[in-house]
């Protein structure tokens, strides 16, 4: 009877043959002296197991320490060319700001500082050792050790941080403050980032840090690590402190339904993870147009994607059915597949007659694409939400047709140009 083995125990009992056959080039009566028996091999994986996180989860765990750097590096900027300027300022006669200014802006930063160059100075000592062993090294990267003290110092900051931009505002309409501020962008420290976008970091941070938590547990329950567990309870911990600091922030149902997206959807960008950006409205749709968005290809007819609107762009789905583990169980899978923002929509219109919808839109690639589909959830709520991009329009009786073959079943290119050109002076599309 064959016996399969995995990675792992393929590995072992490689070493185990290898061990055997120099064995037997020794003399027999030293052989006694090193026969390893069974239990050996056994134990030996057990512990080889447990000794460190190694492949594409030690690069998770990698990626975690170096934005937790490149974030303290950022506060750090903060202090050095704002926080400590503009606190020696105040001691001058005609000091542009007052101590009470001072404090509302930068109220909670130096706790918040303080707590994150804890957590790299502990991630530092762990990988200066080239490995990630044993559960008492992996949680320095998952936060689990500072809940509490991120509860205690997110709270206040991310309380008080309207008060912080509305005393910013107030304060640059001084014209020795906005000199000032200009002035320090342009200091060799700040890499040109100004201080109102230096501020959103630390509300944006722990959103990216739930991200990279899920890509964590799902790559050791790739492996079927005993570490997964562990990573997902941190996960879980981490999402429940983020649902309380937006609750006390009282930030609406539609931040909370963009940060619920972000840590469901597979591959999404952390990039898009802002305290700004609301989802109005989800809905599924079906692509009645050939398109690709971001190397994606979205067949006509049979590509079924989700539609999610944000306030300031469009994000598309898809699901899929994945398996996971070594016993291949089934689950479903929402992948990123693009955006469309807002600002690259020069038209949005509605065919009557099929009441499909067609968006035209530009990327860093194509200067005019056309996303054209028919709604298959949501569509009242999802129309009236697509109105207020204030570039929605109804047309007649007209849907774009894709394109013919010959009968040498290569495209008909001539076809194609007469057809885009007709669709688009029907809309009236100025291009």
């Amino acid at each position: 009877m064959l016996k399969f083995y995995n990675e792992n125990e393929c590995k072992w009992e490689r070493k185990k043959i290898s061990y055997q056959r120099k064995l037997r080039k020794l003399p027999q009566k030293d052989r006694n002296k090193f026969v390893l028996d069974d239990s050996f091999w056994s134990f030996s994986k057990i512990v080889q197991e447990e000794e460190s996180i190694s492949g594409r989860s030690f690069c998770i765990a990698n990626e975690i320490f170096t934005t937790e750097k490149t974030f303290v590096k950022s506060l750090r900027v903060i202090k050095e060319v704002y926080a400590d300027p503009m606190e020696n300022i105040l001691s001058y006669d005609d000091s542009f700001m007052t101590r009470n200014s001072w404090k509302t802006i930068f109220q909670n930063f130096p706790a918040i500082l303080a707590l994150h160059e804890k957590i790299l100075t502990d991630m530092e000592a762990v990988l200066q050792k080239g490995k990630i062993k044993g559960e008492e090294d992996l949680e320095k990267f998952l936060y689990s050790k500072y809940t509490a003290e991120i509860v205690e110092v997110y709270t206040l900051y991310m309380n008080s941080y309207d008060r912080k931009t509305e005393e910013l505002a107030n304060l640059q309409s001084n014209e020795k403050f906005s000199s000032f501020l200009s002035s320090q962008i342009s200091n060799s420290k700040g890499d040109g980032r100004p201080l109102d976008a230096l501020l959103i970091r630390p509300i944006q941070r722990l959103p990216s840090v739930l991200l990279l938590l899920k890509d964590f547990h799902r790559e050791l329950e790739k492996a079927e690590s005993k570490y997964s567990s562990i990573v997902e309870m941190s996960f879980d911990q981490m999402k429940l402190i983020l649902e309380r600091l937006n609750k006390e922030k009282g930030i609406d149902e539609g931040r909370q339904r963009m940060l619920n997206l972000a840590t469901t959807v597979e591959n999404f960008p952390q990039g898009l993870v802002s305290s700004d950006r609301i989802l109005l409205e989800t809905g599924a749709v079906q692509v009645e147009q050939d398109i690709t968005i971001e190397r994606s290809r979205l067949s006509k007819g049979k590509s079924r994607i989700n539609f999610h609107l944000m306030s300031d762009m469009i994000i598309l789905t898809k699901t899929k059915t994945k398996s996971v583990g070594l016993k291949r169980s089934k689950r479903d899978v929402e992948n990123f597949v693009g955006l469309i923002r807002k600002d690259k929509i020069s038209q949005i219109f509605q065919v009557n007659s099929t009441n499909n919808i067609g968006i035209y839109f530009s990327t860093h690639e194509l200067s005019h694409q056309l996303l054209y589909f028919s709604v298959l959830s949501n569509r009242e709520t999802l129309v009236e939400k697509l109105k207020s991009f204030e570039k929605y329009r109804v047309n007649d009786d007209f849907t774009p047709k894709s394109p013919v073959r010959a009968r040498s079943k290569s495209f008909d290119r001539a076809a194609l140009v007469r057809r885009s050109f007709d669709f688009q002076k029907k809309i009236n599309l100025e291009l």
